[in-house]
């Protein structure tokens, strides 16, 4: 009877190894990204919207009708807006 070969446990494991490595690229970009939200003194925040505020952001042309569906475009446009409306200079550099 033929044995069954164990798979490696533990930090040695060369895939463990790569995934660290990855997780903690990952984590100092995001610390990066908030050192620098944090000097420009810009903050963020989680927010809702319905399709009210999608349909406002297209007539108003902050955002275009096929994007409506890409979130990351939909906040960009929201920030826009608001950099807008209160003449703010920070937010639209970041863009």
């Amino acid at each position: 009877m033929k044995r069954r070969r164990q798979k490696k446990r533990g930090p040695g494991r060369p895939n463990a190894e790569l995934r660290y490595r990855r997780i903690r690229k990952l984590t100092d970009l995001r610390m990066r990204k908030y050192c620098a939200r944090a000097r420009d003194g810009v903050r963020c925040a989680t927010i809702e919207y319905c399709a009210a505020l999608i349909d406002l952001l297209v007539r108003t042309r902050w955002l275009k009708e096929a994007d409506a569906a890409n979130e990351a475009k939909v906040a960009q446009a929201i920030t826009a807006m608001l950099a807008s409306a209160t003449n703010a200079t920070t937010f639209q550099q970041q863009q």
